[in-house]
């Protein structure tokens, strides 16, 4: 007996009009078969789709992970989503067979799941592990992995049960009638329609006793019909394209009213037409369908004064007479084309023209492209039949190509007659023509075809764009994973590109194409799978140097050009573009010519929450990346803050603990700030002086406030603590000498703080006033605590920490330049260093605070005295080294003793950006420090740094720049600086560079005059100093390229490295270096 599986799905009611045949479903060894969509969608679309194919997204395979594994091997992806999600509550994930999570089988990914996504994907990359992403964030869609069967086993297979016949229901008008299955927005119901052969109801809807009728044969109460006014807001339209006509006036009483664009009809509102928002899901309605060709009765419509012909087709004449091209549009203005259909049998013609009386009509036939080769208005050539011609006619040229325009004249039995088509005749007028489907119609293969008006109109079928005429597949922003994503605009100039990127947020692309790797990227994604064309990327032309749009930086050795150098000689009306059929690599191009242009805009990682700040910590976008910056009242990188400062909460031996607010504040806005923390300002240990000193001290207190005021009334003086009796804040020993706790006179000093100038007794202050907030909560197990004398016996015991502390996870943030931790479990101190690498990437044994006296003291307070730990490993040489908590120092140690470990890790000032280097200095890490240096072309300590512009060169002369002129304009503006263009320092190569170092390179100059000119009667070059040059001159390679050049400046382009070029002195603006002896 053969043992089968069978498919047990339940389909709910959703449509998708999807391409399935490029797949197909794979068995596994669980019995379930699994396939993938056929597009990458949002995690809703992608379950529709697998719901339609017979199935749903994957669950039961998803259940083991060596499963998942097999699925993957079998079926190649890279993520997929699965059938699991918390969409329905929060937090509480779910499969969608109804199984919860369960804990036991932990399959998701290491750090997940995370925020608010509910939706989960799987991936070979990440070991096939869940995890959880956005459930509609089109940047994120993915495939779906479908999955089919069930673990039902039965003797024989079930027969499929066919799918239901759908029943239409033939009208009176030749047309058949249908409602969708299901409530649907009035696109989504459209959809349905069309896929059931038809649309949404339009011919049986443009008359009022057709739609009772209708709604009387299928039972309705509300249903979509095809009219509305989405394309233009206003010009309400049928989907056949006819406007609507105000003669039959189909409205319902006050309607339309608002902003609401599709339509509908209710038998509760005598079948009139009712406007309705397209897509509002709390008024979802049934459409009603409509499929077929209307019956058209022969004969004349009263109403309209249009003629029904034979062919279906329908006749009128302009009311007037007119040229043949004026014959044409009035045809247009009533939705119609000049007659072509019926004139080419010139039986029907006949039949046409004597019902309409017609004596002289323009037809829609002409030979004005080519002489002699009539072709109607749909695009068919004249058969050269004369059969329709007049007896003389002949089709051989006359030469002449002036009556190039076709008439039918009841004189000559309605036969063709070619005419000058200036002349003035009535129109005959056809409509009902299927424009669409004859030669006419040039849309393009991926674009819809709409007939309109006696024309038709072209778009571009979704997924594509263009005019219709012309429509490309649409690209979809790219993410490389560098802080930027990336689109192309089609067929523009340099400057359109930009404008076109610039209007989505974006600008040609800079950052992306100064990386190889990520340029190469973009090309595979982007530019390759797509028609090859050069590419417009944000590199333009000043002069003779291209520059990147981003910055204004040179553009030459990050620009990768095709050729060595970027190009040289005067540029201005140059721009930069990647060559398609050299592998992308930049060259120069007019910005005049039309290319595809490469767009570059910012992905905002903050708002779109895919940073990875902490939640007390604040998100800053910056341009292709974002900053961590840890809220007030916390410390840390960013990534991991920690409340308080970098010692945390003082734990005092009364089981509360304090600290400072980070900023001044008034007295409501710091206690605040103590709530957010989980605590307020400080009451508790501040009734006496004895207790609130000590306590003031160890936190830091200058001025603070405290919870205390008399805000309910004047100098009724109590603490925020009701717990504490008001007498205790009347005690004259704990205000300030002289403070007169009597005075009942009004005013605004209502709210208490301490100073240490006043050995922390209390003094009244205005509340408004800036002052740090000392707060207080309920001690935690958090950091340190401190014995004092008054509480001896209550600090650090289970009642202030508890019994399971785990402390490898707070960290103190020494002075010394180092984080330093503790672990809760104890090892031999062979297992010590590699516990800190694994606790902490990058910690090692603590070894800097052995020579720090301040350090090894706080960091025993912290993490020995407070967790009553005697020793802790620490590093010290080859021996087992332990650090005493008695005494501070360090003891050489049994190995093999276990004992908890105190790891340090250096702080990278400069990665973590918590140096104060200057904008234009150089941070450098160094063991528990950093320095600072500025940069190249600046002069300063690190930490202000500003450009040199006045430099004195080794050889003793002082050098500086002018404006960018012409060479002579340069020398003039050196003599104002009391010296000439350069010489000494040019014939000195090291000089030469040593200045180019300072002045040039820094900042991308690359042409730049120098005291060195050719006198013609001479034939020679000669220095501004009147020496003839010689070997001193260090020509770059090729240089000077033509007799014509008469002055000399230095070329740092490429290779030249500074070495001598030479231009004409009146054609070049350059700027020149000054040198002044000193």
């Amino acid at each position: 007996m053969t043992m089968i599986r069978i498919a047990l799905v339940i389909s709910v009611g959703c449509v998708l009009q999807i391409n399935h045949a490029a797949a197909s479903w794979q068995l596994t060894d669980n019995g379930f078969e699994y396939r993938q969509t056929s597009e990458k969608h949002s995690w809703q679309d992608a379950r529709s789709e697998c719901i339609e194919m017979g199935g749903d997204l994957a669950v039961h395979g998803m259940k083991d992970l060596a499963m998942r594994e097999s699925i993957g091997e079998m079926i190649t992806f890279t993520q997929v989503w699965i059938g699991f999600t918390d969409l329905e509550e929060e937090g509480a994930w779910k499969w969608l067979d109804g199984d919860q999570y369960d804990p036991s089988y932990d399959h998701w990914y290491p750090g997940r799941p995370s925020g608010d996504r509910d939706c989960a994907f799987i991936s070979p990359g990440k070991d096939y592990k869940t995890v959880d992403r956005a459930c509609d964030d089109n940047e994120y869609h993915l495939r779906g992995l479908c999955e089919k069967g069930t673990s039902i086993v039965l003797e024989e297979p079930e027969q499929v049960q066919p799918a239901a016949e759908i029943n239409w229901h033939l009208a009176d008008n030749g047309l058949e009638y249908i409602q969708t299955s299901e409530k649907h927005s009035w696109q989504d119901a459209r959809s349905e329609c069309i896929e059931m052969g038809g649309d949404l109801a339009v011919y049986g809807m443009k008359d009022l006793s057709m739609r009772e009728a209708i709604g009387e044969m299928i039972p309705f109460t509300q249903v979509w019909i095809g009219f509305t006014d989405l394309e233009e807001e206003g010009a309400w339209r049928w989907l056949d394209g006819d406007q609507y006509d105000p003669s039959y006036d189909h409205w319902y009483p006050g309607r339309p009213s608002g902003d609401k664009d599709c339509a509908f009809i209710s038998p509760g509102k005598d079948y009139k037409t009712v406007d309705r928002a397209c897509d509002n899901n709390e008024y979802y309605l049934r459409g009603l369908c409509e499929k077929g060709s209307p019956i058209k009765k022969v004969g004349f419509s009263a109403p309209t004064g249009w003629y029904m012909a034979e062919n279906g087709l329908e006749y009128k004449l302009s009311d007037k007479n007119i040229d043949w091209n004026g014959a044409r549009e009035a045809c247009r203005d009533l939705k119609s084309a000049l007659a072509v259909q019926g004139m080419k049998d010139l039986e029907m013609r006949s039949t046409i023209a004597n019902a309409l009386s017609i004596t002289d009509a323009w037809i829609g036939l002409n030979d004005e492209k080519t002489e002699a080769t009539w072709m109607w208005l749909d695009g068919e050539q004249d058969d050269a039949s004369l059969s329709h011609w007049i007896e003389s006619f002949s089709l051989q040229s006359d030469g002449k190509h002036i009556e190039n325009c076709a008439r039918i004249s009841s004189s000559n039995e309605y036969r063709t007659f070619p005419y000058k088509c200036g002349y003035r005749y009535k129109a005959l007028c056809e409509k009902g023509v299927d424009i669409c489907s004859t030669k006419v119609a040039n849309c393009h293969a991926d674009a819809t075809c709409h007939n309109v008006d006696g024309s038709f109109s072209c778009t571009c079928n979704h997924g594509f764009h263009g005019d219709g005429v012309t429509c490309r597949v649409d690209r979809p922003w790219y993410n490389p994973g560098n802080g930027y994503e990336y689109n192309v605009k089609e067929d523009v100039n340099w400057e359109d590109g930009r404008k076109q990127c610039q209007s989505e947020g974006a600008d040609l692309s800079s950052e992306g194409m100064k990386n190889l790797d990520i340029r190469n990227q973009i090309a595979d994604a982007l530019l390759k799978p797509y028609p090859a064309n050069n590419v417009w990327f944000g590199v333009k032309a000043d002069y003779y140097l291209f520059k990147w749009i981003s910055d204004g930086t040179r553009a030459t050795d990050n620009g990768h050009w095709y050729s060595s150098n970027e190009p040289n000689g005067p540029t201005w009306t140059r721009c930069a573009a990647l060559l398609h059929n050299q592998n992308y690599l930049a060259a120069s191009e007019s910005c005049s010519d039309k290319w595809d242009a490469l767009c570059e805009r910012d992905i905002d990682e903050c708002s779109k929450n895919t940073h990875n700040c902490n939640e007390n910590a604040e998100c800053t976008n910056i341009p292709g990346s974002f900053k961590c910056t840890c809220n007030d009242d916390y410390s840390g990188d960013g990534v991991y803050c920690e409340v308080g400062n970098a010692l945390g909460w003082f734990v005092a031996g009364n089981g509360f603990e304090y600290k400072l607010t980070r900023r001044e504040q008034s007295w409501e806005e710091s206690r605040t700030v103590c709530q957010q923390m989980g605590g307020d300002l400080a009451t508790k240990g501040f009734e006496t002086l004895s207790e609130r000193g000590p306590i003031a001290e160890e936190v830091g207190v200058n001025k603070a406030w405290i919870g205390m005021n008399d805000l309910d009334r004047e100098r009724d003086w109590k603490f925020i603590d009701d717990t504490i009796s008001v007498h205790k804040a009347r005690i004259p020993e704990i205000w300030k000498d002289g403070f007169n706790l009597k005075d009942e006179a009004a005013n605004e000093q209502d709210c208490g703080f301490i100073a240490k100038a006043d050995d922390y007794k209390t003094d009244d202050s205005d509340c408004s006033a800036a002052r740090y907030g000392l707060c207080q909560r309920e001690a935690t197990n958090e950091i340190s605590c401190k014995k004092f004398s008054w509480t001896v016996g209550k600090s650090c015991d289970e009642r202030v920490f508890g019994p399971d502390v785990r402390h490898d996870t707070r960290f103190y943030v020494a002075s010394n330049g180092y984080d330093y931790f503790i672990t809760d479990d104890e090892e031999e101190f062979s297992s010590a260093e590699g516990v800190c690498a694994t606790k902490k990437t990058g910690s090692s044994l603590a070894l800097a605070l052995l020579g720090d006296d301040k350090t090894r003291s706080k960091v025993v307070e912290i993490f020995l005295e407070s967790l009553g730990v005697d020793k802790a490993w620490v590093g010290g040489g080859r021996d087992c080294t332990a650090l005493r908590a008695d005494n501070s120092e360090t003891e050489v140690e049994t190995c093999t003793s276990r004992r908890r470990i105190l790891c340090e890790k250096e702080i990278d000032e400069c990665a973590r950006k918590q140096d104060d280097c200057g904008e234009n200095a150089a941070c450098t890490n160094t063991i528990g420090s950093f320095t600072c240096a500025c940069k190249p072309g600046y002069e300063g300590d690190g930490h202000k740094c500003t450009k040199i512009e006045v430099y004195r060169a080794s050889n003793g002369y002082e050098y500086s720049l002018t404006s960018s002129l012409e060479y002579d304009r340069t020398k003039g503006e050196c003599d104002d600086k009391g010296g000439d263009l350069a010489v000494d320092g040019i014939k000195d190569n090291d000089v030469r560079l040593e200045i180019a170092d300072v002045l040039l390179r820094p900042f991308g100059i690359t042409h730049t005059w120098v005291g060195l000119r050719k006198s013609f009667k001479a034939s020679s070059w000669t220095w501004s100093d009147e020496s003839t040059g010689g070997d001193e001159i260090n020509w770059y390679p090729g240089q000077p390229s033509s007799g014509t050049h008469d002055c000399a400046f230095l070329l740092g382009s490429g290779d030249a490295e500074f070495r001598m070029g030479a231009t004409r002195c009146r054609t070049a603006s350059y700027v020149g270096l000054c040198e002044v002896s000193t």
